[in-house]
């Protein structure tokens, strides 16, 4: 995957924002168990800010729209969550690029779900959590089951459903709600945090052009039904960039491009729960070794791309049976 992005180049920089939810959301989300009891005081304090919000005393919606969707999971119980994003990126004397992300999750009343999400041709990703059981696969491959460690379930629930925390986590030094739940742009843009790192630093130059669209709250639990949300900006450009999550890993080389992205999300509730259950066993590979095997076979067959830095699984010499044990 590193390949195909590096054969992208500078359009890297127009999926800065993807899924980020592949990585959007952390560890911290996790399964309470596992947090030291000296946390303890800072639950209460979240539980009070929860129900300041609820109560509308909350001056940042945005804080309500930051949080990880496992977080709304547990109160919303059976529902579906679809989101699709287009970003377009231009620059001086280069080809315009738009790359379409969409996700669409379904997540049964014992918190159970079934997830993928596609970015344009070439990316996808698809998790089923059920029975105690991770499967996970990339598109093209087959599933890989395992045991999820710690609170990688959630972590996956919040990748496939993350696009709006990672994008608003980016526009937030200059956009706002108003009182109507509709975004505006800030009279004073705040100062960029989380950008001392250079993969992060080229946030600091982004200038807010327009900005439009809203947030439907349900009335009493405030979780963010429906979300629109088109923004564009200029921004430096990244040099190059590879990770899959479309986050540019170096300095920018002093040009500035233009992006627009135009997001939208549903949270449904759903009457009749749905069933979630394992892949056939035919989609399914229990060890990561045959997994490379069959990425191999895909290469060999030319339904992949062969990255340039690949290695192959080496080959397990044959016994010489005229030695002996």
């Amino acid at each position: 995957m590193v390949h195909l992005l590096r054969n992208i180049h500078s359009p890297l920089q127009l999926a800065l924002l993807f899924g980020l939810a592949m990585g959007c959301s952390s560890s911290d989300h996790g399964a309470e168990k596992t947090r030291p009891p000296q946390r303890t005081k800072n639950k209460g304090s979240d539980a009070k800010s929860a129900q300041r919000a609820n109560s509308g005393q909350s001056t940042d919606n945005l804080e309500l729209l930051l949080r990880p969707h496992s977080q709304w999971s547990r109160t919303l119980g059976a529902h579906r969550y679809r989101a699709k994003a287009t970003v377009t990126q231009s620059s001086a004397g280069k080809e315009k690029k738009t790359v379409v992300v969409e996700a669409d999750v379904l997540v049964d009343e014992k918190g159970n779900y079934s997830g993928a999400k596609n970015t344009s041709s070439q990316f996808g990703q698809e998790v089923i959590w059920v029975d105690g059981w991770l499967y996970v696969r990339r598109r093209h491959s087959r599933f890989l089951r395992r045991r999820p460690k710690g609170a990688e379930a959630k972590k996956k629930l919040n990748q496939l459903a993350g696009a709006l925390p990672a994008y608003l986590k980016l526009l937030r030094p200059h956009i706002e709600l108003n009182s109507s739940s509709s975004f505006i742009r800030r009279a004073s843009p705040l100062k960029a945090t989380g950008t001392s790192t250079l993969a992060h630093r080229w946030r600091r130059s982004i200038r807010l052009q327009a900005v439009e669209g809203g947030v439907k709250f349900d009335a009493s639990s405030r979780i963010p039904l429906n979300t629109k949300l088109k923004a564009s900006w200029d921004h430096l450009l990244p040099q190059a960039g590879d990770h899959d999550n479309g986050l540019p890993p170096i300095v920018t080389d002093g040009r500035r491009g233009q992006m627009v992205i135009d997001f939208e999300q549903s949270i449904t509730l759903l009457k009749d729960p749905p069933q979630i259950s394992a892949p056939v066993a035919e989609d399914v590979l229990y060890n990561a070794r045959r997994q490379r095997l069959e990425v191999e076979r895909q290469m060999l067959l030319g339904e992949r791309k062969i990255p340039k830095n690949w290695r192959k699984v080496p080959k397990i010499p044959p016994k010489d049976e005229t030695r002996g044990p």
